[in-house]
């Protein structure tokens, strides 16, 4: 039960974040982690943060920082049941999230 409420919570903070996020610099475009994640399960480089993230969170939303060439990307992920759940905030470069990055098609 503690679980269920930690999570809710979390959530809760995640959803507010986001709209404001969605106020300031419109909708986000979702990134689905699971190819990062392969592509560092088959030994292939992924750049940071996109290789920590992809290990504790299936998906986030993005957000272009301006023309800084930069991301924003809040994200609630767990890297095992036992262990906490985690409230992130990840900026990353741009070019980190283009299609062939990490070798990953």
């Amino acid at each position: 039960m503690a679980w269920v409420e930690a999570e809710a919570g979390l959530r809760s903070c995640l959803d507010d974040l986001a709209a404001h996020l969605t106020t300031r610099w419109g909708t986000a475009r979702v990134v689905d982690l699971g190819p990062y994640l392969s592509a560092g399960c088959n030994g292939e480089p992924v750049p940071e943060p996109l290789d920590h993230l992809s290990q504790q969170v299936g998906s986030m939303q993005v957000w272009p920082l301006g023309d800084s060439g930069r991301w924003l990307a809040p994200a609630l992920g767990q890297a095992d049941k036992e262990l906490p759940l985690v409230l992130f905030a990840a900026v990353g470069r741009a070019s980190a999230l283009d299609p062939g990055a990490s070798g990953r098609s």
